[in-house]
């Protein structure tokens, strides 16, 4: 531990002498950056090497402690210097709790005109934002989850809390920890983590789930094991259960925190826990303040709740996120639409119908607006329109309805070991998704472990040809092994 302290010292003195004989310093952002981008390779290392080799984990330790140099001093600049962005974001807020439709609009339209090349709310949160905060642990965008193992959890925990030169003591205390493959913790989480992957990819679910459940009662900081066992749980139709596992994964993440608290929300969702998936969509934006979906989700299901002021403000936020959301715009018509204010309902409608013509909520909100406003073929032709589309929703909505019962009734019979049963249910699922690369891999892995290696031929080939997977590759070559090709 001592020797630690002297590395993250050393460096973060030396940083300060860099810092302060170079030119300008850089901006808080600059450095978030920086310090965000050192932590996930830090994180890649730790995942890539586990364990074998900590070099490429202690530099990116070090180029956090660089970054650190600057962190105190340019937070304090961002603080005093607030920009316009702040005011702009405050005047939007005080005019939908005011009512006055016609100043959110002009407000809304003047904040995207001047945040055109950004992007509204990126642009703003670059200096201190609208949403007020600039943590560290921001999602990037796109990404997928990015675990640390558990005795790197505590280092996390410091970063979320600003207690950055304890984070970077934790990391490094921990890699001395770590150098050995023989280090206990490490063992039992990752050996169970690989041996879990290979049950999944044998479609074996039962015995996957008792090899997480064992990993995480024996290393309960394992963010990814949580993970993994929640998306099992997911497969197995135990919604309350995978929402729990989740939501355990999320202390252990450097990136996609939002990604993983989305799914938690909508697993909340369809149990019907309206509260839950709040909490959750609340969580996902502490960690993605920008996500414009996420805002929307958000105030739609405060609309559920009936708290209509609070709905039109997370559309706000979602309109200055994405100022071109076509949704964003028809969850704000139809809210105005429950308050009776049937012209600015239609005003939004049709701003979401020239973003997206065939957009059906926006179309309903709008027909339903004109025929309040007297205007009634106006508003029985869009209403026409609206009925079309939905029927046509209807029919697909009746397929996926029918895919995740087959897949589900496929799911159980493989868990019971009757392979035969889980790849006739897969096949029909398949003549319903011919285009549906999971779908095929599925149907065409039981095909091989229920013995019937030809007919899992053109389907394993078929998903390979819609997307290349190692999992798909192993099963064809296992099938055209048996049939002697």
């Amino acid at each position: 531990m001592r020797r630690a302290a002297c590395l993250v010292a050393a460096w973060l003195t030396f940083s300060a002498h860099a810092a302060a004989a170079g030119a300008a310093a850089d901006d808080a952002e600059t450095i978030r950056t920086r310090l965000a981008s050192a932590l996930r390779r830090f994180a890649g290392a730790l995942q890539e090497s586990y364990g074998h080799d900590s070099q490429p984990a202690r530099m990116a330790v070090r180029e956090m402690a660089a970054a650190l140099s600057g962190w105190t001093a340019a937070q304090s600049s961002a603080r005093a210097d607030t920009g316009s962005a702040d005011a702009e974001y405050t005047r939007v807020r005080q005019a939908v709790a005011d009512g006055d439709e016609n100043g959110v609009d002009r407000l809304l339209a003047a904040f995207a005109a001047g945040h055109a090349d950004a992007g509204a709310v990126g642009a703003a949160t670059g200096r201190g934002g609208p949403f007020g905060r600039r943590q560290l642990l921001l999602d990037s965008p796109g990404t997928g989850p990015l675990f640390v193992p558990a005795p790197y959890v505590e280092g996390l925990r410091h970063l979320r809390a600003s207690r950055y030169e304890a984070a970077l003591l934790a990391f490094t205390a921990a890699l001395d920890r770590d150098v050995s493959p023989r280090a206990a913790t490490l063992v039992d989480e990752r050996a169970g983590v690989r041996q879990a992957e290979r049950l999944l990819q044998d479609v074996d679910r039962a015995r996957a789930e008792q090899v997480l459940k064992d990993v995480v009662a024996a290393v309960p900081h394992s963010g990814l094991a949580h993970y993994m066992l929640g998306r099992v749980y997911q497969s197995r139709q135990r919604p309350v259960e995978s929402s729990l596992e989740l939501l355990a994964s999320v202390e252990a993440l450097v990136d996609g925190a939002g990604t993983v608290l989305e799914a938690a929300a909508v697993l909340r969702l369809n149990d019907g826990d309206l509260a839950g998936a709040i909490v959750a969509y609340r969580r996902q934006l502490e960690v993605d303040p920008n996500n414009s979906a996420a805002h929307r989700r958000l105030g739609e299901l405060y609309g559920q709740q009936g708290r209509l002021d609070a709905a039109l403000g997370e559309f706000a936020a979602a309109l200055l996120a994405d100022p071109a959301s076509a949704d964003g715009h028809a969850s704000r018509a139809q809210a105005l639409l429950r308050l009776g204010r049937f012209g600015d309902a239609e005003a939004a409608a049709r701003r979401a119908v020239a973003l997206q013509p065939r957009h059906e909520a926006a179309l309903y909100a709008l027909g339903t607006a004109l025929v309040r406003l007297d205007q009634h073929d106006e508003g029985a032709r869009v209403l026409e329109q609206f009925e079309a589309l939905r029927a046509v929703s209807r029919a697909r909505e009746e397929r996926d309805w029918q895919l995740a019962r087959l897949k589900d009734e496929a799911g159980q019979r493989v868990d019971q070991g009757d392979y035969g049963g889980a790849a006739a249910l897969l096949r029909q699922a398949a003549a319903l998704a011919p285009d549906d690369p999971a779908i095929l891999l599925a149907a065409g892995a039981v095909l091989v472990r229920s013995g019937q290696h030809e007919a899992a031929i053109p389907l394993l080939t078929r998903a390979l040809a819609l997307r290349e997977t190692p999992e798909g590759r192993r099963y064809l070559s296992e099938a055209r092994a048996a049939m002697g090709r």
